[in-house]
């Protein structure tokens, strides 16, 4: 079961039950899911196994503005955002992002590990950052 709920008060908005392949499976099983349950224009705040660039472009066509993190293995995502090298260096709390239009990826050093976040941001004139 796919469901679209509040974080806060876990209220289901919607729900949908997994059937097996269906209809359009071009973007993939998350992206179909994602963007069936986003059909009342509510932001969704996704983790790694939905999120995807090709998903958040077409939230943002749809007027939908999302924020997820993502696996830096996915089509698309930065390169510069890749660097063994920059990752290894880092030390915890330090970060590094990248933009391009409307879309802003980040990189960031925690305990052990790099984790990556991808937002839809409504300032199309952002620079590249790093601290």
């Amino acid at each position: 079961i796919w469901a679209l709920a509040c974080s806060d008060c876990a209220y289901v908005y919607d729900l949908q039950v997994y059937l097996g392949k269906q209809g359009n499976t071009e973007h993939g099983l998350a992206h179909r899911v994602v963007t069936d349950l986003c059909l009342l224009n509510l932001g969704p705040n996704m983790d790694n196994f939905f999120t995807s660039i090709p998903l958040i472009r077409q939230l943002e066509n749809a007027g939908i503005y999302s924020v997820g993190t993502i696996r830096n293995n996915r089509s698309l995502y930065p390169v510069c955002l890749k660097d063994k090298t920059m990752q290894k260096s880092m030390k915890r709390g330090e970060y590094h992002t990248a933009s391009a239009r409307s879309m802003v990826a980040t990189v960031w050093r925690d305990t052990f590990i790099n984790c990556s976040c991808l937002k839809m941001v409504q300032n199309d004139n952002i620079d590249i950052l790093s601290a």
